[in-house]
């Protein structure tokens, strides 16, 4: 594109704005992950400010437009944008990427900026190693839909509680942790959220969150599942290493499909028994001791048991779509249960294990790795 005359020749390529709108067939491609090549950009380049109609105003499809903020050297990017331009960009803009870039508050980050975008319903400030730390620029963004925090600085999810329609949010390993869930009490339609390695230790807020679907907690000094009792529309679930010792409130989640419980004070499997379609249970390093809720789980295709006292693998005889399966340090004493688990292809288990290669080949494991 050419450069509009009396450009500032000291802003480089790389100081642009890009602009990425997608059409027609690409409308339904996530704005936050990175353009494909068939989207179109846009280099907008500043003009005076002396001579705003300088830079040539495009002819903007009034369709999801996304901007990425690149590496600006201290100018704020918004601000290169001409001001006839800006309020036509502005109206349209409903992602905005910082993925990866030294963002500081106040410089990209502030209430005046964003307050600009009404129609933001995607923001991805992750890994924004200067720090971002206050989220208060996106308290008036009521459309806002998807935030991933990640990797910041971030240490309060209060400004959150007026963003209503969020469904997606990840504020894992923040450097400062994010301590409390309480302003998500508010956003009922969340679907998926992300909070590993923070400081949250209760997850009271997500019993109006009946619409969650994915929660990861891994890592936490959460104790108790019971606020997911109303959670019945959840179907995948990481809550390793945290202070969990109970699955009950589990049973009422019958869409489950995915479970992590491992290293944690969890004993029992028996909740379990409800979700007919789990499909992968993790719950190695806990107290598990028996796995005959599993019975019930002929869905099941991966399942990690190692380190724990499971002495018996009779239960797993109906689980005919097991494909893999650690059993490694516990108290089994055969494998001849798992007979009829013909699509069986990894296999871990110790050496004191009878070698029983014949039911090996019958089975048809492809990884056999003894320990």
């Amino acid at each position: 594109m050419t450069q509009p005359h009396g450009m500032d020749p000291h802003i480089n390529g790389a100081a642009r704005l890009h602009c990425m709108w997608s059409l027609g067939l690409d409308r339904h491609r996530d704005p936050m992950q990175t353009p494909n090549q068939n989207a179109h950009t846009i280099d907008m380049m500043p003009s005076p400010p002396t001579s705003p109609s300088a830079f040539p105003v495009p002819d903007l499809p009034r369709d999801e437009l996304s901007i990425v903020i690149a590496n600006v050297k201290g100018k704020n990017p918004l601000r290169l944008v001409s001001r006839s331009a800006r309020d036509i960009v502005d109206s349209i803009v409903t992602s905005l990427n910082c993925d990866r870039r030294q963002i500081k508050d106040g410089l990209v980050w502030e209430p005046q900026l964003i307050a600009r975008l009404p129609r933001l319903r995607k923001v991805y400030i992750a890994f924004s190693y200067s720090g971002v730390s206050d989220l208060s620029p996106l308290s008036a963004c009521s459309s806002l839909q998807a935030l991933s925090c990640s990797f910041t600085s971030v240490s309060s999810l209060e400004p959150l509680s007026a963003c209503t329609a969020l469904t997606k949010l990840d504020c894992r390993n923040c450097a400062t942790a994010v301590s409390s869930l309480a302003p998500l009490s508010a956003c009922t339609a969340l679907t998926h959220l992300e909070c590993h390695e923070s400081s949250v230790s209760s997850l009271e807020p997500l019993s109006a969150c009946t619409a969650l679907a994915y929660l990861g907690c891994g890592n936490t000094a959460v104790s108790s599942l019971v606020p997911l009792a109303t959670c019945t529309a959840l179907t995948h679930l990481e809550c390793y290493q945290s202070s969990v010792s109970s699955l009950e409130p589990l049973s009422a989640c019958t869409a489950l499909t995915t479970l992590d419980c491992s290293n944690t004070a969890v004993s029992s499997l028996v909740p379990l028994a409800t979700c007919t379609v789990l499909t992968q249970l993790k719950c190695f390093e806990t107290s598990v001791s028996s796995l005959e809720p599993l019975s019930a789980c002929t869905a099941l295709t991966i399942l990690d048991c190692s380190n724990t006292a499971v002495s018996s693998l009779q239960p797993l005889a109906v689980c005919t779509a097991l494909e893999n399966l650690n059993c490694i340090r516990t108290a089994i004493s055969s494998l001849e249960p798992l007979a009829a688990c013909t699509a069986l292809q990894h296999l871990y288990c110790d050496s004191a294990l009878p070698r029983n290669f014949e039911f090996l080949n019958r089975v048809k494991v492809r990884h056999y790795m003894i320990y």
